[in-house]
């Protein structure tokens, strides 16, 4: 079931989770439980993916009003102008405001042609928030574990290789961050998120002597992702786990000595 939406226009305020309020909080344990993951830290995220679907739910609905009523505007201006123009023709004058017909006719059209399309696509995102939550996909299967320091810098900096923002700034100083992996989607903290009712992984290598795990997609926007492993999940034990559940194979190149 899904957790409850704020309305409109009231501000958003994530639940809180224990140990994330102290951004230079950093984790001292060597080992890691997968089974004992908190759940309250999936839930948060949960909470925060849903904030988003709604948003975008929200906008495309705004977006369909607005350009149905300035189809409905547009009209009205276009009938105004014509009829003053018809007796303006009859007497053979001119005017610059019976040269702007040609303008309102192309917004008309533009705004008619933009609302069943802004219409469709606001009953679709409607719909799928209302039956489904991708993350529910994920919760009876899946491994998690908490990016720190160095290790949760370059998982930051490979996301946002390519331009700096605001985001990342504020990220880079929290100092820790959670990773979330199934057999069908992958949660990136608070920035990414990819599920399928399908599974998503075809095949793993671990690589950086280790540290790096080169995940291949089926399909999607991107064909392989890099996540960067604490060191203590650097072990025999823990990436079989990860073997297990993924339900992939994860090669070692170059083959790993633990």
């Amino acid at each position: 079931m899904r957790p409850k939406i704020l309305q409109h226009g009231d501000r958003f305020n994530p639940v809180q989770i224990q140990g994330l309020n102290d951004e230079r909080e950093l984790s001292t344990s060597s080992t890691i439980d997968f089974e004992h993951f908190p759940p309250h830290v999936l839930d948060h995220l949960d909470e925060i993916y849903t904030h988003r679907n709604h948003k975008r739910c929200i906008n495309l609905t705004y977006l369909t009003l607005l350009s149905m009523t300035c189809a409905v505007i547009f009209w009205m201006i276009y009938w105004m102008i014509y009829e003053h123009c018809q007796r303006i023709f009859s007497l053979e004058e001119t005017s610059f405001l019976c040269k702007t017909i040609f303008i309102s006719q192309i917004l008309i059209f533009i705004f008619i042609g933009l609302s069943p399309i802004f219409f469709i696509l606001m009953i679709i995102s409607w719909v799928m928030f209302a039956c489904s939550n991708p993350i529910d996909r994920i919760r009876n299967d899946f491994i998690g574990f908490r990016l720190e320091g160095s290790t949760w810098e370059k998982q930051l900096n490979d996301y946002f290789r390519c331009y700096s923002s605001r985001k990342r700034k504020k990220l880079l100083r929290k100092n820790f961050g959670y990773m979330i992996l199934s057999p069908y989607g992958i949660i990136f903290d608070e920035l990414f998120l990819l599920t399928s009712s399908k599974r998503i992984l075809i095949n793993g290598t671990l690589i950086d002597n280790g540290r790096t795990l080169k995940l291949e997609l089926n399909k999607y926007f991107t064909n392989e992702i890099l996540i960067y492993l604490p060191e203590y999940i650097i072990n025999p034990e823990l990436i079989e786990e990860l073997r297990k559940t993924l339900k992939i194979n994860i090669n070692a190149n170059p083959p790993l000595r633990f």
